[in-house]
């Protein structure tokens, strides 16, 4: 294209545009702007520009947005030049050049910015690399959520006040102020459900920002305003609350929680190695979306700045090879160069894996197509050591796609339960496989600790402990044995339970009921599943996991891909046990996921202590296995 002739890049240069300003009051006058080329490396006061986040299709998918495509078909005249932009980008520069302050200055805006044509792949693949460097180095980032509706300017003042903790207090716990906000917070519900807040694109643009600025048509607000909103729904059970409300939730997905992951993230990076800043990113992410798979690997590598620099299998190559490769060069790198394994169990199963028919990838490389939130709740891996101390670097045979490893087998699953979201998407009612594992066990749960003085636990207080990966809220380590979700537990379940009315569970567990929730005998089911609802919200995370029980009566929540018949399996590296499949022989598997195992997370079965044997003992009990 002639613009991009006349503005050649050279290493560490991008194109800025500025919008001229309209000079007759005509909005459907054509748009014009001036395209300059400067270099990074001399940022300064004469060329500070605006990096611009948005969407390049519709910018929702409900009313009158939902007929907006990507198809770039709207001109500007860049340098007396046409380039065609999407109609979410015209409509931004449309506002943006009546904005008398914003328009004075400079841009940087990808669809114009960098050579979308089809020829010029290699600078596309080369400015991906620079959008690190390009957004950490802008002014401010400029958040577009696309034209305004008639929900806007209802929810933008909506979340002012929701920054406010005593209004999102009062909102909470009344049900009389909650009802007057009923309508500001049906808008700010409409607001999630923009396509912008499930970009892959905006993690790095937003984690990178020095600030952010958001627009919505002539609406502007502050991204830490959002923010504060969006961990107000991520943290508590306010969900519930807005899932009973007669609005259409459904219509598209609510994406109440992209900016409190984001924030996580930008906290989360500092003193990472790149290969936990990645891990950690992708499975944080999986719900992003993004037009072309490749990108949700792509889309974070500006995250990782100079430490990728000149690693072949992480450079971004759109024409040379398959997704399949893509993910699996990524997983290579990671296992290669991390500290950990803990990539391994961001692996879900068969259920889970979108490769076509002879594109297969090898069993532990995760797909990251899948946009489910999988594995155990989010990133909360660091509270766990299953493996103690114990590390190892894996052999991986490039050519084969084969992991060699060494492990510790066990025990072998034989009971298997629903996922949580067939009991969710049932409305709670028929979970009879939980109750059957539940009453397999015994009255006392001791894990591996069977044969030692350590006093067992009541088999009530496993299995919510393994609901939830004995996690909840936003803390950092795993449940304390003081914790509220006890008593919040035991309501939902007399909630459910009594409402089936069932007779399974036998006297020594309706005394530990009672115990736990001691008024709740005399309160209505209504009342019982309010007082579950600090149980509920943090049990709808890792919906797609499923509950089992092993051999020797171990109580765990993997994979929803496990089946009877899979092995758990202690490997050195991996923070989570692993489940396996054998495939064509003994020392031959598939990885199916990585799981909870109650009583085995802290290293208990590798602790000498605990299995009376040194340490020496413990390591020869390692097995090599290789994973296909």
């Amino acid at each position: 294209m002639a613009l991009y002739d006349d503005l050649p890049l050279k290493q560490n240069e991008i194109r800025l545009l500025r919008v001229s300003l309209r000079t007759i009051d005509d909005v459907d006058a054509p748009i014009h702007c001036t395209v300059k080329v400067v270099n990074l490396d001399k940022i300064g006061a004469a060329n500070q520009y605006y990096a611009l986040s948005y969407a390049w299709g519709a910018p929702a998918v409900y009313g009158r947005f939902a007929a907006l495509t990507n198809t770039r078909k709207h001109p500007v005249v860049c340098n007396r030049h046409v380039v065609q932009v999407s109609e979410n980008l015209y409509c931004f520069l449309r506002h943006l050049r009546a904005m008398l302050k914003l328009a004075d200055n400079l841009f940087w805006i990808d669809a114009i910015s960098i050579n979308q044509d089809e020829n010029a792949k290699e600078e596309k693949a080369y400015q991906i690399q620079q959008m690190g460097r390009i957004f950490s180095s802008a002014a401010a980032v400029i958040a577009w959520l696309g034209e305004a509706d008639e929900y806007t300017e209802t929810a933008f003042s909506m979340l002012v006040k929701l920054a406010d903790p005593s209004v999102q207090k009062m909102i909470r716990f009344n049900n009389t102020t909650r009802a007057e906000y009923t309508t500001g917070l049906l808008s700010v519900v409409r607001l999630f459900q923009r396509t912008y807040f499930a970009r892959a694109w905006i993690i790095q643009e937003i984690v990178l920002a020095e600030s952010v600025r958001v627009l919505c048509g002539r609406h502007e607000i502050d991204w830490n305003v959002i923010t504060d909103a969006s961990h107000m729904f991520s943290t508590t059970g306010f969900r519930d609350f807005l899932n009973t409300m007669h609005f259409a939730l459904t219509e598209a997905e609510v994406n109440f929680n992209a900016p409190t992951v984001l924030k996580a993230i930008k906290s989360g990076r500092l003193g990472q190695q790149w290969t936990e800043t990645l891990v950690y990113t992708l499975i944080r992410t999986r719900n992003f979306r993004s037009s072309q798979s490749c990108d949700k690997v792509y889309s974070l590598l500006g995250l990782l700045q100079q430490d990728i620099l000149g690693k072949d299998l992480l450079r971004p190559g759109y024409s040379m090879q398959s997704v399949e490769v893509i993910y699996t060069n990524t997983a290579i790198r990671i296992l290669e160069t991390g500290e950990d394994l803990l990539l391994l169990s961001c692996v879900e199963g068969e259920l889970f894996q979108h490769a076509k028919a002879g594109e297969s990838m090898a069993s532990w490389v995760p797909d990251w197509r899948e946009e489910k939130p999988l594995g155990l709740r989010g990133t909360g891996y660091r509270r766990y050591q299953a493996a103690g101390g114990l590390a190892q670097r894996p052999v991986i045979d490039h050519v084969a796609l084969t992991l060699t490893l060494k492990g510790i087998m066990l025990d072998r699953i034989t009971m298997t339960g629903e996922a949580k979201h067939e009991v969710v998407r049932s409305q709670w009612q028929p979970f009879a496989s939980w109750l059957q594992i539940l009453v397999s066990l015994p009255t006392l749960y001791y894990g591996i600790r069977q044969n030692t003085d350590v006093k067992g636990e009541h088999r009530l207080e496993a299995f919510w402990r393994t609901l939830l990966v004995n996690t909840g809220g936003s803390t950092s380590h795993m449940l304390d044995q003081n914790t509220s979700r006890r008593t919040s537990f035991a309501h939902w379940f007399k909630a459910l339970y009594y409402h089936r009315r069932s007779n399974l569970l036998d006297d020594d567990d309706e005394a530990w009921l009672s115990e736990a929730a001691p008024q709740s005998s005399a309160l209505e089911h209504s009342v019982l599943e309010q007082g579950g609802h600090e149980f509920r919200a943090d049990f709808e995370h890792g919906k797609h996991l499923r509950l089992f029980r092993t051999e020797s009566g171990y109580l765990g929540l993997g994979s929803e891909s496990l089946r009877s018949g899979d092995e758990v399996w202690i490997v050195p590296g991996s923070p989570v046990p692993l489940i396996f499949r054998t495939v064509g022989g003994r020392s031959r598997y598939r990885l199916v996921g990585g799981t909870y195992l109650h009583g085995f997370m802290k290293g208990e079965a590798v602790d000498p202590l605990i299995r009376g044997m040194s340490t020496e003992e413990v390591e020869k009990q390692l097995e090599q296995i290789i994973i296909v």
